[in-house]
């Protein structure tokens, strides 16, 4: 064993072997590997304590299978180049049928994976792993299994060398047995400042900051895990806060077909099935600074919670076809909103959505709207805002139709030219025709009609379906086809 360990780079300063006990204890072994990266970093292994008991040696001797009853292993620091690659091609690991062992204990465990002299990720690690087996398969490639597994991941850090954000994520817990996973204290942080991150990414790009407290995944199969299967039955977020800020005064350089969200849900290496997927009151904040503004213009939703329903690319028989969103809050804390989102999961590229806003000083959108199109609402209030539509990658069709009160509209600058498309929506009569919107219009149902831009979002088709459909309700039959197409 020792010759054996310093083949391989290792050493160490105590190695005990009881044949009687068939046990092996190694205290403080150091490994470095052979292999660097060009700057020389290397992988590197310490651990203060190594200890297997109960080695089978007639399995090992006559059937070419390793059992042990435990393994422990405390304190260690673990150390490896993102690179790694661990390979199975030698002719004692050929000869091998199997490897069995009964109890894992990992206590103390220090990990870094590294790019470079960057680290992408760290964390320490405790963990109890029960019957881990390897077994070969038909292509006679070692096949992991356990029985049970319990683990505590603490302090985890992600940052991806050259990315744009790192992750920090305080605990995450797993038990097997109770089929759960949870995760204390998630936090998405960019790297740049607000001014400098689409900059640095070289695109308009929105730059999010995104903390949540608490996740639990519930009842889990663990089994399907080892097989690249996320099933389970709900995940549970307790609730997250969320900022979003856009600088459209950077370029827009996107030229690639951005595809809806189910067809990548679809393309996904995994195959995910979550019967539901719920998240309690949340806060939402996108702060948007406009092309020819200067100020950025602030919208809210507050308290927003949501249920997911039926999330499933597997896609057996019986699947359902359409995964079913369904969420509610408050609009810049006043208005009530509610939605519902059909998206699907066969074949079918039809996506729907449906909700309506009400009950809305529609004053309190001037902070935005001033930043954003230049005008402002003098008075008006939002009785109730339906708005029914279908959409696919190409475009959407639908219907809105709202009920307000004393709407009175005005330019801050009436000459200045613009194509933002709230502007467009409200101030089409106003700007075109010199005159305010007249009251008898309101509750008049109103289309949509509006082709989708491609190179842009799911959320990009929302904003421009019910500003079409807005548009329509004030104008009516006057509604300009190439506005509305804008």
């Amino acid at each position: 064993m020792k010759d054996a360990i310093q083949n391989l780079q290792g050493s160490f300063s105590s190695l005990n072997i009881n044949l009687f006990s068939r046990s092996v204890k190694i205290e403080e072994l150091t490994w470095i590997s052979k292999e660097s990266t060009e700057d020389s970093a290397s992988h590197t292994l310490y651990v203060d304590l190594i200890k297997l008991k109960g080695i089978h040696l007639l399995p090992l001797i006559f059937d070419k299978r390793v059992i042990v009853n435990h393994l422990e292993i405390d304190s260690a620091n673990l150390s490896f180049i993102k690179n790694i690659r661990f390979s199975n091609d030698s002719s004692s690991q050929k000869s091998l049928k199997g490897f069995l062992i009964k109890q894992i204990s990992l206590k103390r465990i220090a990990l870094r994976v590294k790019e470079d002299t960057t680290d992408v990720l760290s964390g320490i690690l405790n963990a109890d792993i029960r019957q881990l087996r390897f077994e070969r398969d038909s292509t006679q490639k070692f096949v992991p299994s356990f029985s049970q597994i319990t683990c505590t991941v603490k302090s985890i850090a992600l940052n991806h060398k050259g990315g744009l954000y790192k992750t920090n994520i305080y605990k995450v817990y797993l038990n097997s047995e109770q089929q759960l996973i949870s995760f204390d204290s998630i936090q998405l942080l960019p790297k740049h400042a607000k001014y400098d991150f689409a900059w640095k990414a070289g695109k308009q790009v929105a730059r999010l900051t995104l903390s949540i407290p608490k996740v639990d995944v519930i009842n889990l199969d663990y089994d399907h895990l080892l097989q690249k299967q996320f099933i389970a039955s709900a995940i549970r977020i307790q609730s997250f806060n969320l900022d979003v800020f856009k600088d459209k005064r950077v370029p827009f350089s996107q030229t690639a077909h951005i595809h809806l969200p189910m067809h990548y849900f679809n393309a996904l290496k995994w195959k995910v099935k979550i019967d539901s997927l719920a998240f309690g009151l949340s806060q939402i904040r996108t702060e948007t600074f406009p092309e020819s503004g200067i100020a950025p213009a602030i919208i809210t939703f507050d308290d927003v919670s949501g249920l997911l329903l039926n999330l499933d690319n597997i896609q057996e028989k019986e699947a359902i076809d359409y995964a079913t969103l369904q969420a509610s809050g408050f609009f810049m804390g006043k208005g009530r909103i509610e939605a519902t989102f059909q998206l699907p999961q066969d074949s079918s590229p039809v996506y729907h959505t449906k909700g309506f806003i009400k009950d809305m000083d529609m004053t309190i959108l001037n902070g935005a709207l001033q930043n954003i199109a230049n005008i402002n609402l003098k008075s008006g209030y939002l009785d109730l805002m339906n708005f029914n539509f279908t959409y696919t990658d190409f475009g959407s069709r639908g219907s809105l139709d709202m009920a307000y009160q004393s709407l009175s509209i005005s330019s801050l600058n009436k000459n200045k030219s613009s194509t933002n498309e709230i502007k467009t929506a409200l101030l089409y009569l106003l700007v075109q025709r010199n005159k305010e919107i007249e009251p008898n219009l309101s509750g008049r149902v109103g289309t949509i009609d509006v082709k989708r831009d491609r190179k842009k979002h799911i959320f990009n088709i929302w904003l421009i379906s019910i500003l079409d459909g807005m548009r329509s309700s004030f104008l009516g039959g006057d509604k300009v086809d190439n506005q509305s197409k804008k």
